[in-house]
């Protein structure tokens, strides 16, 4: 079983396709089979670029080249994310009818675009091929996690629990955060941190450099760790939340919320008021299947340390994609018995 990925390479879209593809290939290979999974980058360029996801791909570029980013041998499977592979997916549904096609959010061209469409419940895309979850796919498993808590970093492993992990976004389209807001977040992070035994904290490339100055404030009477871009080691985003005993997470990003999502442990979410309105209806959603605290509204309460179920969305649209092959492997067989 061979499954491509398909994405332009960048990491918001390619990560969730590579946890599906991951979960897929595990489970296929639980059924004894051989899987191999292969990353295929999209690169259009102008003009075509500009109509994507609703034009075609360049009608004249060289197929079945080393630069084709379609060449065979074709996939059984192909998984895809971003409006650069939209026009792609569709043209190796033209070349490979046989391969099963998965696009992982709204292509904004219809049910036609692949064989199964996951979009989370804030998007208003429905239909017989579309599967819906709150939540959004990624890499993180138990696995992942297990080995990581059997296995801290010496820098976190003696550090006394519980251990709060706070992990930082910023600003995004349609999110931004004024100066109060972020006064707002180390305020409701204060109570909290006080009753943590020690602060985890780490940000991502969209964190300013001032966030992490206010926030590395809590930790001045409290032993952690403040990851930014100049420390010496790697970002320890996923040590620390397998380390977590609780978590705090910026609402400014699906992904990190969904990942924070599959550790099992209590999740407080933090949003601005100006907020993109999908992620809006998702930290809504969110609240209401109370996966989440909201921190602006219950940090003066006790630090929430009982554990929870893991979710999992990547596992869910895995198990998805294996039923849809195998009840199309079970028609093509009805037919070459011609029944």
């Amino acid at each position: 079983m061979h499954i491509w990925v398909l994405t332009d390479g960048k990491a918001g879209d390619l990560q969730p396709c590579l946890g599906v593809a991951g979960r897929l290939a595990d489970i296929l290979r639980r059924k004894q089979q051989n899987v191999t999974i292969e990353e295929r980058v999209v690169k259009p360029k102008a003009p075509w670029v500009w109509f994507m996801p609703y034009g075609p791909v360049n009608p004249f570029a060289k197929l079945d080249t080393p630069d084709d980013p379609l060449r065979p041998p074709f996939p059984d499977i192909a998984i895809a994310s971003g409006r650069r592979a939209v026009a792609y997916l569709r043209s190796l549904k033209q070349r490979a009818p046989d391969c099963l096609t998965v696009f992982l959010k709204d292509p904004l061209t219809g049910l036609k675009a692949a064989d199964l469409i996951w979009v989370p419940g804030h998007d208003q895309l429905r239909g017989p091929n579309v599967l819906v979850s709150d939540t959004g796919p990624h890499r993180i498993t138990q696995t992942m996690l297990a080995e990581k808590r059997a296995n801290p970093l010496p820098q976190i492993a003696d550090l006394p629990q519980p251990r709060l992990s706070i992990v930082l976004g910023g600003p995004a389209r349609k999110t931004a955060y004024s100066s109060q807001d972020v006064s707002n977040l180390v305020k409701a992070l204060e109570p909290l941190a006080a009753q943590a035994g020690s602060l985890l904290i780490t940000g991502s490339r969209r964190t300013p450099g001032i966030w992490l100055e206010a926030l590395g404030q809590l930790i001045e009477s409290k032993p952690g760790i403040v990851w930014t871009s100049s420390s010496e080691m790697p970002n320890p985003y996923l040590d620390f939340l397998a380390s977590a005993d609780a978590l705090v997470v910026t609402g400014d990003s699906h992904n990190m919320i969904s990942e924070a999502l599959a550790t099992g442990v209590p999740l407080y979410l933090f949003a601005p008021k100006k907020l993109s309105p999908k992620l809006t209806a998702f930290l809504k959603a969110v609240y209401a299947h109370k996966l989440a605290l909201p921190l602006d509204k219950t940090a003066s309460q006790a630090l929430e340390l009982k554990p929870q179920k893991p979710i999992d969305s990547s596992a869910i649209i895995a198990e998805e994609i294996r039923q849809k092959l195998n009840a199309r492997n079970a028609s093509a067989t009805r037919e070459m018995n011609g029944n």
